[in-house]
């Protein structure tokens, strides 16, 4: 697979993972009470955080495509790869602290149920999208 097919399938994952994340916080509003409601804003939010990530990174692979024959786009995968992976190593990065974050507010910055839901939500967002970076990161040689 070459990388512009690699990165057109990372998008695709992050749309499906952003509906699914903004479908389950929609779901989670169904639930009672406010530890719930906490965590199912914060799967709403990061859905469509994501499904905007995943649309303008579509747009812009588009556009990137657009502007290259095929040996451009040969002659351009060593530094797309690396430049994807730099990104992603990176984000993993970020996905580490909101990780922390989401703990950290769960566990120490609040006793309200709101904002433990919040905590726990924001963790498992960033614990899933850690793993996505991570896992796409590790395929780029």
């Amino acid at each position: 697979m070459d990388i512009w097919t690699f990165q057109g399938t990372i998008t695709r994952r992050l749309s499906w993972w952003a509906w699914t994340s903004a479908t389950l916080g929609a779901l989670g509003l169904l639930l009672v009470g406010d530890f719930w409601r906490g965590m199912a804003f914060q799967f709403i939010g990061w859905g469509f955080v994501n499904l905007g990530i995943s649309y303008l990174g579509n747009i812009n692979l588009q556009r990137r495509l657009s502007k290259l024959d095929e040996k451009k786009k040969r002659a351009a995968e060593p530094e797309e790869t690396r430049k994807l992976a730099k990104l992603l190593w990176t984000n993993a990065g970020l996905d580490a602290l909101y990780m922390l974050g989401g703990a950290a507010l769960a566990r120490f910055l609040s006793v309200e149920p709101f904002w433990v839901g919040t905590g726990i939500g924001i963790f498992l967002q960033g614990a899933f999208l850690f793993f996505f970076d991570w896992l796409h990161a590790r395929k780029l040689k």
